[in-house]
């Protein structure tokens, strides 16, 4: 097929490589020699192809072809394809007409400007409907924080998500009046409204251009609309940037959209200056499932009490389902699905949900039995305290190809104690356990105060991409995980 490009920004990039065997991949590119085109390569270093370049008849004929491109694998775990297939990227540096060199995109610089000039007229004048919004729901507050956060979790919960991308329209954000008076926009619409309103209130509020995960460019290596797919919006509190992503939800000032995490941002200070930031990657304590139970036992049979507290993305998501049920059933099931522990008798019994505000954690408090969960041999009984054990449903396949990428990092940590029943003795306590590594590490330890056990089970992902390289020891670290849950308490009848 031949593709007819009019805006020299928006030059496509060519794949190699695809879902099937190819026999024959060939990229052509057939441009006026005046025009200073650039190629930028990836994930070439091994791959086999060639490249020519000649003149024809006043033309430059720019050309790429490789034989016999095996097939690529779809993983749902796995980076974007982008990562990892071979693929060129041509980019417009200058043209030269009438004897001038015309910049195009030389640099960021000249990206920047290009996209500043979409917007620079917009938001010339903010209504009179959007200022008194603007003033009552900060009504009250007098730090830059504190204003920013009304504003911020107003935009989440009242304007809605909708995507518009057609031609020019998928840059331009709308007016911010118009985005208040309709409720809707896409990214760019909520990033309009929230500068809009922030700049109002004399907070330093800047429209960013950013790309999420799926783009693996810098915009130095690459300086055109490839490197990002998004806009949000930055705001300068106290010298340190937040990035504001309004078209989520309940996120809080300080945890970005989870599919921004590490990524530049392209931030728009004015006319002339810009500055690339990076959002911060959550670390896994910030991302914090906190379960603390006290149970005890009944012949065969376990009950308990607990209360769990979930943080950062983990609260986002559950706080998200929670949304969307239809009964007390449904609910019940998500609270379920959260806390559920031991075997597959586990029960309910109550629960209550405590979300006290978009800054706080959200809060399970729960009673629960476990039937036919203790072990009773002669005179011995066993109990295994390792009531919590997905750990050891993580081992990464021999078959994968490609690097594994989390969603978000992340840490629980389990406490259980347990009171050794009237008539028992306690003849075997298992022994602590810990392993560590650059991107996974855990702990179980088993302490006996008086009477009580206490046992902690701490665990984190703290990386979001796992290279090939570890994966062998990543499943060395599940493997430890798998033997420890497998010890148990061992008491015995006093005679």
């Amino acid at each position: 097929y031949e593709e007819t490009v009019k805006e020299p920004r928006f030059l496509t990039s060519f794949y190699f490589g695809s879902f099937r065997p190819v026999i024959n991949s060939e990229f052509t590119i057939i441009a006026d020699k005046d025009i200073h085109i650039d190629f930028k390569k990836f994930n070439m270093d091994t791959f086999k192809y060639e490249f020519t370049q000649e003149e024809k008849k006043g033309k430059i004929h720019y050309r790429f072809t490789a034989k016999n491109v095996p097939e690529f694998d779809s993983e749902n775990d796995a980076p974007n394809i982008r990562y990892y297939v071979p693929h060129v990227i041509p980019i417009i540096r200058t043209y030269t007409y009438k004897g001038k060199e015309i910049p195009v995109l030389r640099n960021v610089a000249d990206l920047y400007h290009w996209y500043y000039s979409l917007l620079k007229n917009i938001n010339q004048e903010i209504s009179p409907e959007l200022k008194a919004l603007t003033d009552s729901i900060t009504k009250g507050k007098t730090s830059e924080t504190d204003i920013t956060k009304a504003i911020y979790y107003w935009v989440q919960k009242n304007i809605k998500y909708v995507a518009f991308e057609e031609g020019l329209g998928g840059f331009v954000p709308r007016e911010a009046n118009e985005v208040c008076e309709k409720r809707y926009g896409d990214c760019k619409d909520n990033s309009s409204i929230l500068v809009a309103m922030l700049r109002y209130k004399g907070i330093r509020a800047y429209y960013t251009w950013i790309g999420t995960r799926s783009i693996p460019y810098t915009y130095e290596e690459v300086p055109t609309p490839i490197s990002d797919n998004h806009m949000i919006c930055t705001v300068e509190i106290d010298g340190k940037y937040y990035y504001l992503d309004a078209t989520g939800n309940h996120h809080p000032l300080g945890l970005p959209s989870s599919f921004i995490q590490g990524k530049e941002a392209l931030i728009g200070i004015d006319s002339v200056h810009y500055d690339i930031g990076v959002v911060p990657i959550v670390p896994p304590n910030q991302n914090a499932f906190i379960d603390s139970v006290t149970i005890s036992v009944s012949g065969d049979k376990i009950t308990g009490k607990g209360k769990a507290q979930i943080n950062g993305y983990l609260k986002v998501q559950t706080v998200y389902s929670l949304e969307g049920v239809k009964n007390k059933t449904e609910e019940k099931d998500i609270v379920k699905r959260d806390i559920e522990k031991g075997n597959n008798k586990f029960y309910l019994n109550d629960y209550k949900i405590i979300n006290q505000s978009i800054d706080s954690p959200l809060y399970f408090t729960y009673d629960f039995t476990i039937e036919d969960y203790l072990q009773e041999v002669d005179d011995e009984v066993y109990l295994n305290l390792n009531l919590e054990q997905e750990a050891s449903q993580i081992k990464i396949r021999k078959t994968k190809k490609y690097d594994l990428e989390l969603d978000n990092t992340l840490q629980t940590l389990t406490l259980v104690e347990f009171e050794i029943p009237n008539g028992y003795e306690l003849t075997y306590l298992p022994p602590n356990s810990s392993k560590s590594s650059d991107f996974m590490e855990y702990a179980i330890s088993y302490t006996r105060r008086g009477n009580k056990i206490i046992y902690k089970h701490e665990f984190a992902y703290k990386k979001l991409l796992i290279k090939k390289a570890q994966f062998e020891e990543w499943n060395n670290i599940v493997k430890s995980i798998s033997k420890q849950y497998r010890e148990v308490l061992i008491f015995k009848k006093i005679q």
